[in-house]
């Protein structure tokens, strides 16, 4: 199987007014470096949620940032295919979902599209205790 190269371009957070804030990214290792408490971390939070993270934003970034912002988005290649992806918070029916070029669909769905844009198998195992008696087995 041939390896597939995922490049995360740009990271841009939309306040209610003012300027968008920017991340430009690009191929390789990016550091992100600043003195404690200017929002490296809530970055890396906010980027988490994008992702999929199928929880509140608040509980992801924080109520202050929640406020701040209505959205954050990023321009993601996966081997060369281009794609804007989108979470809004503020918008009525969009906290549980993921825009991916414009069109809505459920966090679960955005991570399966990921995993198979990698070529990633999904993994299914059975909950609970392994060693449990369970009704209706031997």
């Amino acid at each position: 199987m041939a390896r597939k190269h995922s490049l995360l371009k740009e990271l841009a957070r939309f306040p209610q007014s003012g300027t968008v804030d920017e991340m430009q990214l690009s191929s390789g290792v990016n550091i992100v470096v600043g003195k404690p408490n200017t929002g490296k971390t809530k970055w890396l939070n906010m980027l988490d949620y994008l992702m999929g993270d199928p929880g509140k934003p608040e509980d992801a970034f924080g109520q202050d940032l929640v406020e701040k912002y209505d959205s954050i988005a990023a321009l993601m290649s996966i081997d060369g295919e281009d794609f804007y992806v989108e979470r809004k918070w503020k918008e009525r029916g969009s906290k549980t979902k993921v825009y991916v070029d414009g069109n809505a669909i459920t966090t679960v769905d955005f991570q399966h599209l990921i995993m198979d844009k990698l070529q990633i198998p999904l993994l299914n195992y059975p909950k609970g205790n392994p060693y449990e008696e369970r009704n209706g087995l031997s």
